[in-house]
């Protein structure tokens, strides 16, 4: 597909679209937005519903943000979470 600034349910819009009953019908689908949005990359929900974003990676920082809450579940113990950044390093630990 071409570029595109906005969810849709019109799989033509994605470059790559699946999940779903049929090739007409995704769940799922990532797009590339207009130079005005600066290329950057989606992957969009809900389809077949009301589209929404899911994710969202700038195409010129690598930035990526999550549209929704984020979960991390380890698959035993305690969870840590680092983050990592230029000005700061964070650090979560024992998340239960």
């Amino acid at each position: 597909g071409d570029f595109h600034d906005s969810a849709t349910s019109d799989e033509s819009n994605y470059q790559i679209s699946f999940g779903g009953d049929a090739t007409t019908t995704p769940r799922w689908g990532f797009r590339v937005a207009t130079s005005g949005d600066a290329e950057n990359l989606y992957l969009d929900r809900n389809l077949s519903g009301t589209p929404a974003n899911a994710l969202k990676i700038e195409k010129t920082t690598g930035n990526t943000t999550i549209g929704g809450n984020l979960t991390v579940k380890p698959s035993s113990g305690n969870s840590q979470l680092f983050f990592d950044s230029a000005n700061s390093d964070w650090y979560i630990t024992n998340v239960d």
